[in-house]
């Protein structure tokens, strides 16, 4: 079984993802989890951050950490896009901790495909993570001049501490 999170952005997903872990979540110690994967997709991965009166968060440092993370696999990006374009069904990124895919959607946009074992979604879908591979979506996207599609991150399972 898995629970899948349609939304238009990450900051649209929050409240279904609570609202599923309370009533899906198991207690576990301190934590609420859920043991299955967690799937995200984002419509409009553009709109990437998430804006709560009670969140305290600095937007620039974490937009330039995000890139700086990117940086060392920017000049690979146009040819791992064009293989996207070509058709290629292989993966782009691979780490023991995350495997990335894109594809080329029926209605032509470029669509980006991740699983994570992060299992906090506000570090992974909800947070940093999220924040980075909608800047790859958007980088790999403008390389082959194709509008940014769908972003899904699945994550294998999901805490909240």
């Amino acid at each position: 079984m898995h629970h899948v999170i349609p939304s238009r952005n990450a900051h649209s997903a929050m409240t279904p993802f609570l609202q599923m872990m309370q009533i899906s979540g198991e207690q576990d110690g301190e934590s609420l989890a859920i043991n299955e994967p967690v799937i995200f997709r984002f419509e409009r991965p553009r709109e990437r951050l998430i804006f709560y009166p009670a969140f305290r968060r600095n937007v620039a440092q974490e937009l330039g950490q995000a890139l700086a993370s990117l940086s060392q696999a920017e000049e690979t990006l146009p040819q791992a896009a064009a293989a996207v374009l070509g058709g290629a069904r292989h993966f782009m990124f691979s780490t023991p901790h995350m495997v990335v895919r894109g594809d080329i959607g029926f209605d032509g946009r470029f669509n980006l495909y991740a699983v994570v074992t992060e299992d906090n979604p506000f570090r992974g879908a909800l947070g940093q993570l999220g924040l980075q591979m909608s800047l790859l979506q958007e980088l790999m996207a403008g390389a082959v001049k194709k509008q940014v599609g769908t972003l899904t991150i699945q994550h294998m399972s999901a805490t909240l501490p």
